[in-house]
């Protein structure tokens, strides 16, 4: 299994409404203004009286005026007095000391929600519901566009979405969740439709970032990329509110080769970034260097995506795989987390948990042939022959181009050597290779090389030695940790075929 190497864009997550909003992803996040002069004294008066006598009332008093002019977090001490007498304050009062002690988005740090299928149905049947006494529910329709997503019933969930697009055409929640979900069916052009002819388009920051974004993902150019350079300069603007437009154009300048000018966006971006902008500065540290993520990571809700692809690089693979399946769940529907999560499963030969993230990822994805050539190379690996040549029934590694020609010829081999035929399977790995190498992805090629070299000892092949020796030196290249994992694991089943070897010569004579 090869994990392909991917250009990042940072097109919009899809979240639900309530998960978006608490994230700070819908709010016109301006930097705060000063207080007047008039609310600054009544707010003083109001901690002096707190401060003098720290009652339940006196503490109601400070605190609903600290919210009300956006200075709540300065009192902490009154907040906490709040929630230790908890059975003596209010209601009401209790609830805004538990906001003010942890926002929306604190409570989001955590892992998101699993839900399972049946649950979904369930989901969908109250969402249907509420859309009878509700029909023009914009938000809700996006939320059942969501659901049938998760369910893989494309048809259902595009309709849902085009009705949301309908009834909220500006809604940026509405607008970005279409864009996403439209991207996902591989209709660009719809999903630029949807931003584009949104009221916002030419000066909404999180518009501007997804235009950009997908217009480079479908190859086509941005009609907004000037705009929104220009927006990205307005100092109206906070950096959180900009984040995703700043790493938007960079990617772009990225893209123009321009690297300079890249890092400085990516820089911008990771002023106040959300957890979209870290994984997309973290990938493009990995193209150009020049990027210091330490500040940020942990800071940023739900930044499985970056935490992972860090785990992976540097050997770590159990935290990759626990972020990896957090990013799975945050994103379901997407199939870039099944990838990541089933490949790093499968380097440390956990093939029935690869299994079961593919089969999952398949129902939503379905027909995809990076995912089927996974899940194959997982059910193989596993010596689950019928099941590895029914998945791969009805792929063709000569109808495909790219690393996806590359992964499934080599896929096929392994079936083919597992199957009792090493001739035509070494063929078609030789074939992964080559392509790998006119490709000129060095580590595909090594990788192909090495799970060659596992198949012939497995197979106990007359070639099986020389095949070895040469996978190993060439992997002596490469200091990509997954590519020493699997040199590892092809030294220790190359000691027990000298070992077998020498007892059987012992034997013989």
């Amino acid at each position: 299994m090869l994990l392909e190497q991917l250009r990042r864009r940072i097109v919009p997550r899809w979240r639900d409404h309530r998960t978006t909003l608490a994230l700070g992803e819908l709010s016109q996040s301006r930097a705060p203004a000063a207080i007047s002069e008039s609310d600054s004294d009544a707010l003083s008066l109001r901690a002096s009286e707190w401060h003098a006598s720290p009652t339940v009332w006196h503490a109601a008093d400070l605190l609903s005026s600290a919210f009300a002019v956006g200075e709540s977090g300065r009192f902490r001490d009154a907040t906490d007095f709040v929630l230790t007498h908890r059975d003596v304050a209010p209601p009401a009062l209790v609830g805004l000391a538990e906001k003010i002690a942890k926002p929306p988005q604190d409570r989001l740090v955590g892992s998101p929600e699993s839900v399972l299928e049946n649950a979904i149905g369930r989901l969908v049947h109250k969402v249907r519901l509420r859309l009878r006494n509700e029909p023009r529910n914009a938000i809700q329709w996006v939320e059942l566009a969501r659901l049938y997503t998760l369910l893989g019933a494309s048809d259902r969930a595009v309709r849902s979405m085009i009705t949301a697009v309908e009834l909220g055409p500006d809604n940026r929640f509405v607008v970005r969740s279409a864009a996403r979900l439209f991207l996902h069916e591989h209709d660009a052009g719809r999903a630029l439709r949807a931003i584009r002819n949104a009221s916002g388009a030419r000066t909404d920051p999180w518009l501007l970032a997804a235009e950009i974004a997908i217009s480079s993902a479908s190859q086509s150019p941005s009609l907004l990329a000037k705009v929104g350079r220009l927006r990205n300069e307005d100092s109206a603007l906070s950096d959180f509110e900009r984040t995703e437009l700043s790493s938007a154009l960079a990617t772009l300048e990225l893209e123009n080769g321009k690297s300079r000018r890249a890092r400085q966006l990516f820089r911008q971006s990771l002023t106040a970034p959300n957890e979209n902008s870290v994984a997309q500065a973290e990938w493009a540290n990995r193209e150009i260097g020049g990027l210091d993520l330490r500040g940020n990571l942990n800071d940023v809700p739900r930044s499985y995506e970056a935490h992972a692809q860090l785990a992976l690089r540097k050997g770590e693979w159990q935290p990759a795989i626990e972020n990896g399946l957090l990013w799975l769940e945050d994103q379901a529907f997407s199939k870039r987390p099944a990838m990541f999560t089933s490949y790093v499963c499968s380097l440390i030969e956990d093939y029935e948990q690869s299994v079961a993230i593919l089969r999952s990822s398949l129902s939503v994805n379905q027909n995809d042939p990076v995912l089927l050539n996974n899940l194959a190379f997982a059910l193989a690996s596993a010596n689950r022959l019928p099941e590895a040549k029914e998945v791969l029934r009805g792929t063709d590694y000569n109808a495909v181009s790219g690393t996806t020609a590359v992964i499934l010829a080599a896929t096929h081999g392994l079936v083919l050597f597992r199957s009792g035929f090493p001739d035509q399977g070494r063929e078609l790995y030789r074939l992964a290779m080559d392509r790998a190498g006119a490709l000129k992805v060095l580590k595909y090629r090594i990788q192909a090389d090495l799970y060659l070299a596992r198949e012939e000892l497995l197979a106990n092949t007359s070639v099986a030695r020389v095949e070895t020796e040469k996978a190993l030196a060439a992997a002596e290249k490469s200091t990509e940790p997954d590519v020493a994992v699997i040199s590892e694991q092809v030294r220790r089943l190359y000691r027990e075929f000298l070992s077998s070897t020498t007892q059987e010569s012992r034997h013989e004579v």
